[in-house]
């Protein structure tokens, strides 16, 4: 899959169109996909599902619907996108800066969110492809009490990350004002604490990559965002090396510049984590919005960022990017 999916997003440019970058180094142009319903909207999530003899199916499910100045709606709606939009489910809940992963190709597991401006939910759903939607498992609770055992409820949870390991293994890293990072096993129905963090990230990037030199050696990586222990922007990354969890998370690549509310993916072979726009804070004056397109790559000399030669060419942040195939659109 070489075709880079993006929707939704605020910024300097208001539109309902779906976009559709060629990111094979062709500079090839692409046909945009059918737009969203609404311009504006924020902070939703998605991913590509795929179901046995069907042709996969880009969603994207919530986010904040700016109206005006004044009138936000949050959303519980999810959409297929492709030729045509078409709603295909409703959350039990609305959820704006939720993280989402996709498993075993079929379903979305969507988790925390905000429900409104000053309402945060520690609740997750499963958003499956013929719209079917279930209750899934509760974000962790406080992590000293969750390791003394002791009763507790789960913390509720925005901008954080998560990344799937296997299809049974979910990391999650950060949200806000946290160091923690969690793995959660579906075979055993629990989360399980991992190392903290370097840093509070909240608002960043995560992924995983493999290694060229050695294809069996995983990183997770976490990027950017926002401390809020030290109140800064933070343009450093880490590395948490899988089978190697006596290490911690340890100092990774230097982006470059600060990044919060990008987005990005990891190509197929997992030989490459793709980092997509986001901008340098969250608001204020001189606000820097990126189009630029990084890829980072591992070897047995270490991790590094490039830059692409493509770019969203586009001011916008908060909005959702997946890998697509590339027989889903057509580029030329």
């Amino acid at each position: 899959m070489t075709r880079l999916l993006v929707a939704g997003g605020v910024g300097g440019y208001e539109t309902r169109e779906t976009l559709i970058l060629d990111l094979s180094g062709e500079n090839l142009q692409c046909d945009s996909m059918a737009g969203l319903p609404e311009t504006d909207v924020e902070g939703a999530t998605g991913g590509l599902l795929v179901e046995e003899g069907e042709l996969p199916v880009p969603i994207i499910c919530g986010g904040a619907i700016h109206i005006d100045e004044h009138n936000t709606i949050y959303s519980k709606k999810c959409h297929r996108l492709g030729a045509d939009i078409e709603p295909i489910a409703q959350m039990r809940e609305p959820r704006k800066w939720a993280a989402s992963v996709v498993l075993n190709n079929e379903w979305l597991w969507i988790t925390g969110g905000a429900t409104s401006d000053h309402v945060d939910i520690g609740s997750t759903e499963f958003v499956y492809f013929d719209g079917t939607v279930e209750q899934g498992p509760d974000l962790p609770c406080e992590k000293e009490d969750h390791e003394e055992g002791l009763p507790c409820e789960a913390e509720s949870q925005i901008h954080h990350c998560l990344i799937n390991i296997d299809d049974n293994l979910v990391f999650m890293t950060g949200g806000i004002d946290t160091m923690y990072s969690w793995v959660y096993n579906f075979q055993q129905g629990n989360w399980i604490a991992k190392p903290d963090m370097m840093a509070a990230r909240e608002s960043h990037l995560c992924g995983l990559v493999r290694d060229r030199g050695n294809p069996e050696t995983k990183y997770l990586v976490a990027l950017g965002g926002f401390d809020e222990y030290r109140g800064i922007f933070l343009s450093s990354s880490e590395l948490f090396k899988l089978g190697r969890e006596d290490r911690g998370w340890f100092e990774g690549p230097h982006f470059g510049r600060t990044i919060v509310l990008g987005q990005s993916v990891t190509t197929p072979d997992e030989l490459a984590w793709i980092v997509i726009g986001g901008k340098d804070k969250f608001d204020g004056y001189n606000i820097d919005f990126y189009d630029n397109i990084h890829k980072m790559e591992c070897t047995n000399e270490g991790c590094e960022f490039s830059l692409m030669d493509q770019s969203l060419q586009i001011e916008m942040h908060s909005y959702v990017a997946m890998l697509v195939p590339d027989s889903m659109t057509n580029c030329a």
